[in-house]
């Protein structure tokens, strides 16, 4: 790192500028936008494949395991999801169709001039899959890992540059990787109390119990990852050492 922490801090706040946060948002969205409707709208398909899986697996949800969920960032959960063995049926599906999503969401959101479709997304899974399997619950936190890693060979050293570079962009982009985490845990906080209130409502426990919260939860970790892919894409052309070392 040539320059200091904080400058490199200082740097990374001028994304809160006014101008700067517009872009931001505005290539945010329309980065999930364009890749739900890329090609057949691959990416909506598997959101949906997604939903309905956990609706299978999980028939009987319950207000614990929706708490667990809309709580990503708490141990308990992190830890949790590679323990997924140990826990009842319905849960393990859940979490085995989430680590699944995510790793489409990942493929499909990823900064790339590649034709995001259904080849280049099986691909992907099965190209990656041993690799993800190790670093999960990183990914799912903080997709910038995902991103760097799939920029590398497909190796275990590659795997822990990957490892080395995700943590020079937290520490040299903190204020940045700190308010985008923020907002991903007060947007499924949110999700949170909607599970609540529909079931104070009344609602059928399908809708209050399932499609409402899941929709949410979809719509939230599409607009986390896809800042995080903007994000790193952004840092990546401006400081490609910091991620990759030098070349």
């Amino acid at each position: 790192m040539t320059k200091s922490l904080i400058e490199y801090w200082k740097d990374s706040c001028q994304l809160f500028g006014k101008d700067s946060r517009k872009l931001f948002v505005l290539a945010t969205l329309n980065n999930l936008i364009k890749s739900i409707r890329g090609d057949s709208g691959i990416l909506a398909m598997l959101a949906m494949l997604f939903m309905c899986a956990m609706l299978t697996a999980n028939i009987g949800l319950s207000g614990l395991l929706w708490d667990r969920v809309f709580s990503f960032f708490t141990i308990k959960s992190a830890l949790g999801i590679k323990f997924i063995v140990k826990a009842p049926q319905g849960v393990a599906g859940f979490f085995g169709a989430l680590f699944t999503f995510t790793i489409a969401l990942t493929a499909m959101l990823r900064p790339s001039v590649e034709r995001k479709d259904g080849r280049y997304l099986l691909i992907s899974l099965i190209f990656y899959l041993p690799f993800f399997v190790l670093g999960q619950e990183l990914i799912m936190v903080l997709p910038f890992f995902a991103y760097l890693f799939m920029d590398m060979k497909n190796s275990p050293v590659s795997f822990f540059k990957a490892l080395l570079g995700t943590g020079k962009l937290v520490l040299c982009h903190l204020p940045v990787v700190a308010t985008l985490a923020a907002g991903y845990q007060l947007l499924l906080m949110v999700g949170k109390y909607i599970f609540i209130a529909a079931t104070w409502l009344g609602l059928p426990i399908f809708l209050s119990g399932a499609v409402l919260p899941l929709l949410w939860f979809v719509l939230v970790m599409g607009i986390f990852y896809s800042a995080c892919a903007i994000y790193y894409t952004k840092v990546k052309h401006i400081d490609r050492e910091l991620l990759f070392g030098k070349q």
